[in-house]
């Protein structure tokens, strides 16, 4: 038996996010059923959670005296209870359904800041308050618009996403990805990123309705045709529209992103603390966190297969990056 007179935990909170990338390097060479291409998309659509903010309460195990297997039942029965109250959460953090968590978290902090910045004013002096009257209006309509918009961001992006999956084209698929990696800074860069996407979606189908099936019969003859027909056919429609989907969505992001700024709270702009980390092999296995490996793989994983074993020598560490030979 196991006395335990006093068990404290730190409580948990955690900012989800998840999605899943549009493109694979593994599936490039793979042949997809009509259904399986469908199902991936709605999943591109579904599977997509920004910032779900869950949080984990401290189990209560005060006085206890009981088994080592009772006290870990006793553990998993709270931290279960506590993931299944974590679902809404999450399922409110959706981007396609607008994440309605965010939006309803930042006009209440634009509503509270309507009404406290005043009051905190007015209990200095009037001209602080007045101060703090323009501060809290400006604080609401920062925050309304950018909630609004943000919206509006998850859900023309999580459709962009899902829509362009029909397309097969795994180069296209490639290219969006890496344009959707810049994220606009302000209303202006959005509008700009927006007409590029316009502009690329419909060339990119007009020329792709001759160029793919050329390309499909060069590389795979009759087979390779018949796809790169129906990517070409496809794609006259699917990029055009995913284009004006991804304008729409970086747009709205800019706007968002200026929005935010009329509380004039600069940390509403996300701003990234490190380069992204690297992943080994082709079974993408995770390791230390390694700056350099980072820092390469930050500029080139789009153009990237794998990232070898890095090879270290003394105080040395350099990564070997193996592109994968196509099939002729």
């Amino acid at each position: 038996f196991i006395c335990i007179d006093e068990f404290s935990v730190t409580p948990l909170q955690i900012l989800l996010s998840f999605n899943k990338k549009s493109y694979s390097d593994d599936d490039s060479d793979k042949e997809e059923p009509l259904i399986g291409m469908i199902t991936k998309a709605i999943g591109m659509v579904l599977i997509d959670i920004e910032e779900a903010p869950l949080q984990i309460k401290t189990p209560l195990l005060g006085n206890t005296f009981d088994r080592y297997g009772g006290i870990v039942d006793k553990l998993k029965k709270h931290y279960t209870s506590e993931l299944k109250r974590q679902i809404l959460p999450m399922i409110g953090s959706i981007g396609i359904l607008g994440s309605p968590v965010q939006l309803f978290h930042r006009i209440s902090n634009g509503v509270q800041d309507f009404f406290d910045k005043p009051t905190q004013g007015f209990l200095q002096s009037d001209l602080a308050g007045f101060q703090g009257i323009l501060a809290g209006a400006g604080s609401l309509i920062g925050n309304t618009v950018a909630g609004t918009f943000n919206s509006v961001n998850k859900v023309t992006g999580s459709l962009a996403n899902g829509f362009s999956q029909l397309s097969l084209d795994e180069d296209y698929l490639r290219q969006r990805q890496k344009t959707r990696t810049q994220k606009p800074k302000d209303a202006i860069n959005g509008i700009g990123q927006g007409v590029t996407s316009i502009v690329k979606g419909f060339s990119r189908g007009l020329t792709g309705l001759i160029t793919k099936p050329i390309e499909g019969a060069s590389k795979k003859g009759f087979k390779g045709f018949i796809k790169g027909s129906y990517q070409g056919i496809s794609g006259l429609v699917i990029k055009p529209v995913t284009g004006v989907l991804d304008a729409t969505s970086q747009t709205a992001e800019g706007i968002k992103n200026t929005a935010a700024l009329l509380d004039g709270n600069q940390s509403n702009q996300e701003q990234r603390i490190r380069e992204p980390r690297a992943f080994y092999g082709k079974q993408y296995s995770y390791k230390d966190y390694i700056s350099f490996d980072a820092i390469i793989y930050r500029h080139l994983y789009l153009s990237l297969i794998h990232i070898s074993e890095p090879t270290r020598q003394a105080e040395i560490s350099y990564a070997v990056f193996c592109l994968k030979k196509k099939n002729e």
